[in-house]
């Protein structure tokens, strides 16, 4: 048997083939329903089978797909999840990610939940309306079921990881809100990808690539042109890192001296100073009160923060993120400019630098 869906737009249907002799049997209509059934007979089962890889072109060519992802049997198309011959496969790409991870991001590596069957998961296959999930969903959510935290998948990127119930409850909430959304997501993403700010990267069901979808954009640009598109453009990505240097020696930090600074600092005096140099000030936060913090310049142009409420709190922080730097959009790093300004706001309370800059390993 042959079963193909159409879920694009408004639409949600079914269509079955079957040749059983001379017999070919043709089942049809919205999914969730037993739809309508017509039997025709034929001279000979070559001829049925014919007749039935003409209809699975035409029902193809007007946007229905397997619902397993593989070419139907009988049809001529290119598998939409095919992998070229001599690349990769999702599996392999991904498998090649977390070895990355591990490496460059392993606060992300440590995040990561473990897989799951996604043909088993009763609440995603009510979701797809009782279509089994196409090949590439069951390799990916098997892979792992999202995150256990928020942390960006890569400097170059703002979004982590759905779990199979996050994606299904996300799916369900912008359906919902469709009639109050100036630019609804189409029907047929599924979200795989959050950044905590309404914005979505979607698998799109139809053709399998990934779609972001921007809650206030009517851009919605096809980032990717599937999940292993995707892998392999995160792993390319990561491979540019640099692995995480070894944490400064606690002595090191336990012999800092510091002297008082005078206010303002310029950005040009900032920019000057050498690696390994710290600052130390409060930070005040209004309703939440005030709390120590440490940045410390770890290259040119580019400090690390640590923030804690208390001096100890704010050191143990900065030593953390040596070891596992934090990603490039989460607040912990600072620019010479950025610095120069904060510092300045300091001014109220003391701003303090330390004598001699500190040796990163």
């Amino acid at each position: 048997m042959t079963r193909l869906t159409h879920t694009e737009g408004n639409h949600s249907k079914f269509w079955e083939g079957t040749v059983s002799g001379n017999s070919l049997t043709v089942r049809f209509g919205r999914i969730g329903t037993q739809g309508q059934t017509k039997v025709k007979e034929f001279d000979d089962p070559a001829a049925a089978r014919a007749e039935l890889a003409k209809l699975i072109k035409e029902k193809l060519a007007k946007g229905y797909i397997a619902e397993d992802g593989s070419s139907p049997k009988g049809a001529t198309e290119t598998p939409r999840h095919a992998t070229p011959a001599g690349e990769r496969t999702l599996a392999e790409a991904l498998a090649a990610l977390d070895s990355l991870w591990k490496d460059k991001l392993p606060k992300v590596f440590a995040s990561l939940r473990p897989g799951v069957d996604a043909r088993a998961n009763q609440a995603l296959l009510k979701a797809l309306g009782g279509v089994a999930p196409p090949a590439d969903l069951v390799v990916w959510f098997a892979w792992h079921d999202g995150q256990s935290s928020d942390e960006a998948l890569s400097d170059e990127s703002t979004f982590w990881l759905h779990s199979v119930q996050s994606a299904i409850e996300a799916w369900e909430f912008l359906d919902g809100m469709k009639e109050d959304l100036e630019h609804p997501p189409q029907p047929t993403w599924l979200p795989l990808f959050q950044n905590g700010g309404g914005d979505h990267r979607c698998y799109d069901l139809r053709s399998g690539a990934i779609v972001t979808w921007y809650h206030d954009s009517a851009d919605r640009p096809v980032e990717f042109k599937s999940l292993r598109d995707w892998a392999e453009a995160t792993r390319s990505v990561l491979g540019q890192l640099e692995s995480p240097k070894p944490a400064v020696a606690a002595s090191a930090f336990a012999e800092l001296q510091w002297v008082k600074v005078p206010i303002p600092q310029s950005q040009d005096r900032v920019a000057a100073l050498e690696i390994g140099t710290v600052f130390r000030y409060k930070e005040d936060l209004r309703t939440l009160g005030k709390r120590e913090c440490l940045v410390l310049k770890t290259k040119s142009n580019t400090w690390l923060k640590g923030s804690g409420l208390n001096y100890d709190a704010s050191l143990a922080k900065l030593e953390d993120h040596l070891r596992a730097p934090p990603g490039k959009n989460s607040g912990y790093w600072t620019s010479d400019s950025m610095l120069s300004y904060t510092l300045q706001s300091a001014a109220k309370g003391s701003v303090r630098q330390s004598k001699r800059p500190i040796t990163l390993g």
